[in-house]
């Protein structure tokens, strides 16, 4: 056996000498023809171009298709039968090429790597490669695969791209998210890691034959550092619970190191344990199933069932290799799963992603049968249920007739279960569903671009970024701090008591986050009680009351985002998506040394906080950090951050692909979780931050509209304190808003709250005008700004505005003292206060003012001004602007805003009631004239009588 090894290992070996001998001369052929030289081989060891030429023709009839071994062996024995010498084999060669030959010797010839960026070398590669009209797609993909960077060509290939366009479209990914990761790694000055710092194992990739494998989940680069590196990057931290660790320590769980040469020493080959904070890495199996469309498809049948009480949609699918379950209706149906399990999908389409888990002996009500069978929990389209061939090949004796749709069960000869397909009835129902125009203005989202292909790739590509994390967030730059005032004394607070019912939820809750490694006991000298808040759900909510440590701690001053600004960088914007981000205060760690003041107490014991609690006074700021420190390449830009709401924006649908990519890049890079469910995807219409956002621009959101027309008359200071916080939040789309809610705000006084008429009036006035609010445009700032303003003898008015459309009303209530300066000061009051209002629209920029004041329009011509006035003038210094005069009649929109009707005026009034069927049944039962009626028409259907038309 080793003879025969070694016999082959030379013939290999002979081979390949014999290949760089061709690749020689043919380097020295192309020379000459390119100096134009005359095709001509020169005599070596006695033979002629005559011979050559007769060799040649005798090559051409030797079979030389098929393995390209088997070719190469075949050519040798040519050679050995016909006593060639060496040079002359590669000259015989290289004459006998064919078309496909010369084809890949030109292209092996003009081949460029990427030595520059990614899209030079697209564009080397695709000048290149436009010649060669016979070069198969196969070989194009694999020489522009070998071309790419050895770290990006690794990274698209386990994506597994088929084509050509495949393999540049996942490369154009890879290569925008790592240029928007250098940018990110830049501004937080993060250093990449060094070779020797770390072994790496990478799952292979097979190109048998030139075809990729398809049913393979792409497995994840996990990277162990060795001991005594100086890794800061830590590997992610499984979090183990009492139960698991002590499992870990009696099994003594350990891993070999791989010896790479031969005689080494055996202190390489000794076991050494594995850490328990060290990445436990699992088998993931390889499940495929049929892509699933609204339609029922060749191969499968749609039928109703019922899971744990709920109808749903089942799809029988022969095309599935397991049983599925979608997510959701686990979720919602709570369904116990096992998250252990892990295993990837292969659609269809080529694409990958996670499972979630698996529910074993899930009950399934079918038509006549019960079914009971394990489920894998993954993310399905219109079908809530799977069942594949794991069920299939369980019922015995089957007979399905798919051109009607029919499917039989037979067992020992008699008939079992029979069962139709109903996929046309399901389909019309999601059709109804997802037509229904209320449901879309209820959510205020609009949009059908979620279902276009390449926002299904870059979900499917980043399917973990949506799943629930079972490690402890990695360290950052931004861990939380709790900076406390010097000299004072640990907080330590008893808790509260509390009621039976609430001490097992407390349990149960400090069980599971001990489990989850979320905390961990404790023994610090502080110490918070811990509440329980009802949820609407009906389930409780774990807080912990940091009220004394909040009162000790220094403020953190990093700057909270203004709703107001953020939504002025959208102009131009048409497409949007909102992410948000799962837990997100948990998932930041806290700093080693301030853990201890996270510590809370309850009735059985003392714990404390791994990651960031919800309660704490800095835990905004320092999340907002985080977040504009992660994106700051991309604000103001595609992004906006608001504490945990993301919302990407941009111009079109296909800007709109990249910027998505980029942003669920540094997601998964930065070990951020996304919340699926609360997640839209490309979208034209999204809700955000209270207000509908739109290419049409900024409205309010209508369920808020809702509940301030639903609220109740206050009672007390702190309701009437809640609807004025509530419509105040959308006071820059309310014309007259100070005035129209002044009498309100009076009550909010010590010692003055007394409802009467005028409070009422004004309460209903303030509903009045929410109803009203009209759709502001967001600012373009290539375009100059317009103000509008007017005073009235009791208020101020203003509108800010482009071309006519509204971008933000301000209105304010005039003092006493104020409502008896003169006209003139009063509307100076006007221009100086709006200005001041919108001053970040107005610096650096030329813009008009409106007013009906006409001794305003020479304001900054005027020698003298009265000493009364100049405090007012001083404050438009640094603003570069023009006034025009327009008398109010025609600034109607301003003069609204300053005045307000006091004197409700009611123009129609409608009113809702239900239709009792019965009572029209009765009444027509004794209506003679309508039973005749009935009579004709049960005779004639076509009978129209005296009825008009």
């Amino acid at each position: 056996m080793e003879e025969r090894l070694e016999g082959t290992e030379k013939e290999v070996l002979s081979l390949k000498e014999m290949m760089l001998e061709m690749k020689k001369s043919m380097d020295r052929l192309a020379d000459e023809l390119r100096e134009n030289q005359s095709y001509k081989m020169k005599e070596e060891s006695g033979t002629s171009d005559r011979s050559i030429m007769k060799m040649k023709g005798k090559m051409e009839e030797t079979d030389i298709t098929g393995e390209v071994n088997t070719h190469l062996v075949n050519r040798k024995h040519f050679f050995e039968i016909n006593n060639l010498p060496e040079a002359e084999k590669v000259k015989v060669a290289v004459v006998s090429f064919g078309q496909d030959e010369v084809d890949w010797y030109r292209w092996s010839h003009n081949r460029k790597k990427q030595g520059g960026s990614y899209n030079d070398y697209v564009k080397k590669f695709v000048n290149y490669s436009a010649p060669l009209p016979h070069m198969t797609e196969s070989v194009l993909r694999d020489a522009f695969l070998t071309g790419l960077e050895p770290a990006l060509q690794a990274e698209v290939m386990s994506r597994h791209p088929q084509t050509l366009e495949e393999c540049m479209m996942a490369a154009q990914l890879v290569n925008d998210r790592n240029l928007a990761l250098k940018l990110t790694q830049a501004e937080m000055g993060i250093m990449e890691p060094k070779r020797n710092e770390a072994t790496t194992t990478k799952v292979p990739w097979n190109n048998d034959k030139g075809s990729m494998r398809k049913n393979e989940f792409q497995m994840k680069q996990i990277t162990i550092p060795l001991k005594g590196s100086n890794h800061k990057g830590e590997p992610p931290v499984k979090r183990l619970s009492d139960a698991e660790f002590r499992a870990r320590l009696d099994k003594g769980p350990c891993f070999r190191k791989e010896s790479t040469k031969e005689g080494e020493s055996s202190d390489t080959q000794k076991i050494e344990p594995l850490e328990i904070n060290q990445l436990e890495v699992l088998e993931e199996a390889v499940i495929e199933y049929r892509a699933i469309t609204n339609l029922t498809t060749k191969g499968t049948m749609k039928l109703r069932g019922v899971v744990k009480g709920k109808e749903i949609t089942v799809l029988i699918d022969s095309g599935a290799t397991h049983n599925f379950i979608h997510c959701e209706l686990v979720i919602e149906r709570k369904i116990p799963i096992d998250r252990n399990t892990q295993f990837g999908v292969t659609i269809g389409d080529g694409t990958s992603c996670k499972g979630k888990g698996i529910c074993s002996q899930v009950e399934i009500q079918l038509e006549g049968l019960k079914v009971v069978t394990d489920l894998l929990v993954v993310e399905l389209g219109k079908v809530d249920v799977v069942l594949g061939m794991q069920w299939l090949d369980t019922t015995g004796t089957m007979k399905i007739h798919w051109p009607s749709l029919t499917m039989v069960f037979w067992k020992e000869g008699n008939k079992t279960w029979e069962a139709e397909d109903q996929g046309f009835l399901i389909d019309w129902q999601d059709y109804e569903i997802e037509n229904d125009y209320k449901e879309s203005k209820k959510t205020g989202q609009q949009g059908d671009e979620e279902g276009l292909p390449m926002i299904q790739f870059l979900l499917n590509q980043y399917s973990d970024v949506f799943d629930i994390p079972t490690t402890l967030p990695p360290k950052r730059a931004v861990d939380h701090r709790i900076f406390t005032m010097p000299g004072q004394k640990p907080i330590n607070v008893r808790p509260y008591k509390y009621g039976h019912q609430q001490k097992e939820e407390i349990e149960k809750l400090v069980t599971e986050m001990l489990q989850t490694g979320i905390i961990r006991p404790s023994h610090s000298p502080f110490s918070s009680p811990v509440l329980l808040v009802k949820k609407k759900d009906g389930g409780w909510r774990f807080c912990v009351d940091y009220g004394k440590l909040n009162k000790i701690t220094i403020a953190d001053k990093f700057p909270i985002p203004v709703i107001e600004e953020l939504l002025d960088e959208l102009h131009g914007a048409t497409v949007f998506s909102k992410l948000d981000l799962k837990s997100g205060y948990h998932q930041i760690r806290m700093k080693e040394e301030d853990i201890e003041k996270t510590a809370f107490r309850t009735h059985e014991g003392h714990y404390e906080f791994m990651v960031m609690p919800f309660g704490l006074t800095n835990a905004p700021a320092t999340f907002q950090s985080l977040m504009n420190q992660v994106f700051k390449p991309f604000l103001r830009r595609c992004v906006l951050i608001f504490f945990d709401d993301i919302l990407v924006y941009s111009s079109d649908i296909t800007e709109h692909e990249r910027h998505l990519g980029m942003v669920f890049a540094i997601l998964r890079d930065n070990q951020l979780y996304a919340n699926r469910k609360k997640c839209v995807f490309a979208h034209s219409q999204i809700q955000y931050l209270g207000h509908i956002i739109s290419k049409h621009g900024v409205e309010a959101d209508q369920d808020k509209v809702r509940s301030m027309l639903q609220w109740p008359q206050p009672q007390d200071i702190t309701g009437l304190r809640g609807f004025l916080g509530l419509t105040g939040y959308y006071r820059r789309f309310v014309k007259s808003y100070g005035e129209i809610a002044a009498p309100l705000t009076k009550l909010l006084q010590k010692n003055a709250f007394k409802w009467d008429e005028n409070a009422t009036l004004a309460f209903e006035s303030l509903k009045l005008a929410m109803t009203t609010i009209p759709v502001l445009v967001l600012p373009d700032w290539s375009l100059p700004f317009m103000i509008e303003t007017d005073a009235s003898g009791s208020g101020l008015g203003a509108v800010l505005s482009q071309n006519g459309h509204p971008i933000a009303f301000f209105s304010q209530k005039l003092s006493p003292r104020a409502q008896s300066k003169s006209i003139y000061e009063r509307e100076l009051m006007a221009v100086v206060l709006s200005v001041q209002k919108w001053r970040h629209y107005l610096l650096g920029r030329r813009f008009t003012i409106i007013s009906d004041q006409k001794a305003l329009k020479f304001l900054s011509e005027q020698r003298e001004v009265q000493p009364q006035f100049q405090k007012w003038l001083t404050k438009l210094l640094g603003n570069d602007f023009e006034i025009l005069y327009q008398p109010g009649l025609q600034n109607k929109a301003a003069d609204a805003l300053s005045r307000m009707d006091h004197q409700l005026e009611l123009k129609a009034m409608s009113t809702a009631g239900i239709v009792d069927m019965e009572t029209v049944t009765k009444e027509v039962d004794k209506d003679e004239e309508l039973q005749l009626i009935a009579q004709q028409l049960q005779t004639d259907r076509h009978w129209r009588g005296n009825i008009p038309c």
